[in-house]
């Protein structure tokens, strides 16, 4: 019997009646919804330099600490819950975070595009970019896009590590050269890493600026004048969350910060901070 034949011959199940599953899906509970959505996401990385980008440096005595992109993503869930709730001085944060991942994002691709012209210079040779023979695998899950972002700019410059360790090691720069490199884009992205910490917490909205009441003063002691550009939302990030409107003004009283309000002391480390010797660990 030909292959039509046994496809044919085989016996027709009768379709699933549309009212049944209509049914099936009314006689869930009202308040049943499908759960949020989720997905898994891991960065190989190949040195040294890029893992302490990732990981950071705890404080300790006489160390002082370095956020690196998983605190700086934990700390950003806390000024992005702020700015959907309206605070101005969280939406203004978001947008100095956004513009800063851009400057440093630009000087790496600039290093890497001198970097490489340098290596593809080589006529008559053929260069692999060395690379680890043991990569460290991060699992990436945060709350929002500037964590990705943030991982995304530590991905390019781990591939410009790489670069730069084979020029160095084949002798098309040299060790001072090398170190300069690393220090000045490692410093850039240290630099967009530690803004979150000079944020405060202080419940303050729109709206409280435009009455002008205590909630506003005490956030302008801490916090200075925000832009009139980012007050009226002229000038937000690109990838703000969306502001939930509040219905009724606030009153005065002093707000509370989120549960688990992060210390902030932390500080933008020098150059001494990176390894001078140009070798990953």
């Amino acid at each position: 019997m030909s292959q039509r034949n046994e496809i044919n011959d085989m016996p027709k199940t009768k379709p699933a009646d549309a009212g049944s599953q209509v049914n099936e899906l009314q006689a869930k509970p009202v308040g049943s919804r499908p759960a949020a959505l989720r997905s898994d996401m891991t960065m190989t990385i190949q040195t040294g330099q890029a893992q302490r980008l990732v990981t950071g440096r705890k404080k300790s005595d006489g160390v002082q600490p370095i956020i690196g992109l998983m605190e700086f993503a934990h700390r950003l869930k806390v000024i992005w819950n702020a700015a959907a709730n309206d605070d101005p001085y969280a939406d203004w944060y978001l947008l100095l975070i956004d513009q800063s991942l851009t400057r440093a994002r630009t000087l790496v691709r600039e290093k890497t595009q001198w970097i490489t012209s340098v290596l593809d210079g080589m006529e008559g040779f053929e260069i692999d970019i060395a690379h680890s023979a043991h990569p460290i695998t991060v699992p990436l899950q945060f709350a929002n896009a500037f964590g990705y972002m943030g991982a995304y700019l530590v991905k390019e410059y781990d591939t410009l590590c790489c670069a730069i360790y084979t020029a160095q090691h084949i002798g098309l720069i040299d060790r001072k050269h090398s170190t300069s490199l690393l220090n000045e884009t490692g410093r850039a992205i240290r630099r967009t890493f530690n803004l979150p910490a000079s944020w405060r917490y202080t419940g303050v909205s729109r709206l409280d600026l435009q009455q002008r009441n205590q909630n506003a003063q005490r956030a302008k002691e801490a916090m200075g004048e925000v832009p009139d550009d980012v007050i009226e939302q002229r000038s937000r990030s690109r990838i703000a969350p969306d502001i939930r409107r509040l219905s009724v003004a606030r009153g005065s009283q002093t707000p509370r910060p989120p549960q688990g309000q992060i210390d902030t002391n932390a500080r933008d480390p020098e150059s001494s901070d990176a390894p001078a010797d140009g070798q990953s660990e």
